[in-house]
């Protein structure tokens, strides 16, 4: 079986950041359902939503394709990065003041890495915890603050890609960064 021909200028990280985005602020989401739910009393708003049994178990399953979808976005990101700051260096012309799409990469990139290992740290306790797969409040908090970094995060990735061009070929006479 033959390896396709991927073009080098068509950067792959912002087409593979999709589905971690997804599957991780539903199950992040989920997560801080499941800790307002069970901690407060909130009738009306119950009645609509589905058991806590099947939040906790789908923010589990949806937390697990998160990370393993996480993987290629984290490699393609890693290279297309390497890739800009090979290209057009870390630094402007005066070599003290750092470009501002390299900040901006550099704090997503830190971010993303965040994101990752406290999703990984809450996917490992919970792995033993089936059937119900249940948070701790700890976990809770950290889903929580994981929420809001990945969808800071993702801001910023949008960010390089439209305000900063990164990864865009907008004419034919340059390559993608």
């Amino acid at each position: 079986m033959s390896v396709p021909n991927i073009p080098q200028d068509k950067p792959l990280h912002p087409a593979a950041v999709h589905f971690p985005i997804a599957f991780l602020s539903l199950s992040f989401g989920l997560d801080a359902l499941y800790g307002l739910t069970s901690s407060m009393s909130l009738p009306t708003l119950v009645s609509y939503l589905p058991a806590q049994l099947e939040m906790t178990r789908a923010s589990h399953f949806l937390l697990s394709l998160g990370l393993i979808t996480t993987l290629p976005a984290i490699t393609s990101g890693g290279a297309q990065a390497y890739k800009m700051i090979n290209k057009a260096g870390m630094y402007e012309a005066d070599n003290k003041t750092m470009r501002p799409k390299v900040k901006t990469t550099i704090t997503h990139a830190i971010l993303n890495d965040i994101v990752f290992a406290l999703g990984a740290y809450t996917w490992w306790c919970r792995r033993d915890r089936g059937p119900t797969y249940v948070p701790t409040t700890v976990e809770i908090l950290g889903s929580v603050v994981s929420l809001g970094l990945l969808l800071y995060s993702a801001s910023l990735g949008g960010k390089l890609v439209y305000n900063q061009g990164v990864g865009l070929n907008i004419t034919s006479g340059k390559k993608a960064q």
